[in-house]
C-alpha cells in the first residue's frame, strides 16, 4: 500500500490509505464441498467464500459433525458490511450486464434498499449517526427502560467495546458480543478505557430518566464493576449487546449466565486420529 499511497501524495489518483491488510488465495475455494458449481463460486464475493470456509473450520474444530448439528438449536452471529464485488465485476465487464453500475443511481439506494445493504428490502428515512448525537439517544433509550418504575433494582453497568478495541466497523457487534460473554464468565463488567469525563449530553439523558445517582444505571469508569452471581439471592447476571448498521438496521441480543456442563471428552492423553473434515460418511 505504501507505493500506491506515495503516488497519491504526488498527485496521482491511487489510494488515501497508507496501510492495509490483504487476504490472499481467495481463488483457492473448494466449491464442491459446499455444493456450488465453479461458475457460481467465480461470481461469489470473496467475503462469502471466506465466511463458508471459516464456518466449516469452526464446525470441524468443535469436534462435531454436520449430521450432529443438523436440526439442533444453534446461534449463528455474523458481522457484515457492504460489498464492492459487484461493482468490481461490472468494471471488468465494461459496465454491461445486470451487475453493472446502473444500480448506483437507482432510487432504491436512496431509501436504503441497495444491493450493498444486506438487511433486505427495507426502507429507512431517518438515522441518528455520529457520537455526539447517537450516544445520548441510545443512552436515553436504555435509561428509559432500565431505570423506569417497572425496572428491578439491580446493578446495571454500561460498556462500550470501542473504548478498548477501537472501531471494528462491521465486526463491532461481534466484538461487543464476545466482550459480553467474557464479562458474564468473569462476573464483572469491564471498565471504560480512556474515560476522563462523561459526555454532558449523556449525563443529561441519564438525569432526564430520573437521575444518574439514584437509579441503577451505572457507568463503569476506571475499575471493573461486579455482577450478581447465579444463585446469589436467586439472581443471575445478564447482558444486552447492541449493534447498529450504517443504513439504520439495529440488532440486539440478550445473554444470560449459564452453568458450564461437564465435557464428555476423554482425558486419555494417548494419540488418536481425528479427521479434519468429513462431508460424507
Amino acid at each position: 500500500m505504501v507505493p500506491a499511497y506515495d503516488q497519491m501524495q504526488a498527485g496521482k489518483p491511487s489510494t488515501l490509505t497508507k496501510w492495509g491488510a490483504w487476504v490472499s488465495s481467495t481463488h483457492c475455494f473448494d466449491a464442491t464441498l459446499f455444493g456450488l458449481s465453479a461458475q457460481e463460486a467465480a461470481m461469489m464475493d470473496p467475503a462469502q467464500r471466506l465466511l463458508l470456509e471459516e464456518t466449516a473450520a469452526a464446525v470441524a474444530g468443535s469436534g462435531r459433525s454436520l449430521a450432529a448439528l443438523h436440526g439442533s438449536d444453534a446461534g449463528v452471529f455474523v458481522g457484515c458490511i457492504w460489498s464492492e464485488w459487484g461493482e468490481a465485476l461490472a468494471l471488468q465487464q465494461g459496465g454491461a450486464g445486470r451487475v453493472g453500475p446502473r444500480w448506483l443511481t437507482s432510487s432504491q439506494v436512496v431509501t436504503g434498499n441497495g444491493p450493498a445493504f444486506m438487511a433486505g428490502r427495507l426502507s429507512f428515512t431517518f438515522g441518528a449517526t455520529g457520537t455526539p448525537l447517537g450516544d445520548p439517544i441510545e443512552i436515553g433509550a436504555a435509561a428509559a427502560v432500565l431505570c423506569g418504575p417497572w425496572a428491578r433494582w439491580a446493578p446495571v453497568a454500561l460498556g462500550a467495546s470501542k473504548a478498548s478495541q477501537g472501531h471494528a466497523e462491521p465486526a463491532a457487534g461481534m466484538v461487543g458480543f464476545q466482550a459480553g460473554l467474557l464479562e458474564l464468565q468473569q462476573a464483572a463488567a469491564a471498565p471504560f478505557m480512556h474515560l476522563r469525563s462523561l459526555n454532558p449530553h449523556v449525563a443529561a439523558a441519564l438525569e432526564q430518566a430520573g437521575g444518574a445517582s439514584s437509579q441503577p444505571l451505572l457507568v463503569a469508569a476506571r475499575q471493573s464493576c461486579g455482577m450478581p452471581s447465579k444463585g446469589q439471592a436467586g439472581t443471575e447476571a445478564s447482558c444486552g449487546v447492541s449493534g447498529f448498521a450504517f443504513q439504520g438496521t439495529n440488532a440486539h441480543v440478550v445473554l444470560k449466565s449459564a452453568t458450564i456442563e461437564r465435557s464428555n471428552c476423554s482425558s486419555d492423553p494417548s494419540p488418536a486420529a481425528q479427521p479434519l473434515w468429513q462431508r460424507n460418511k
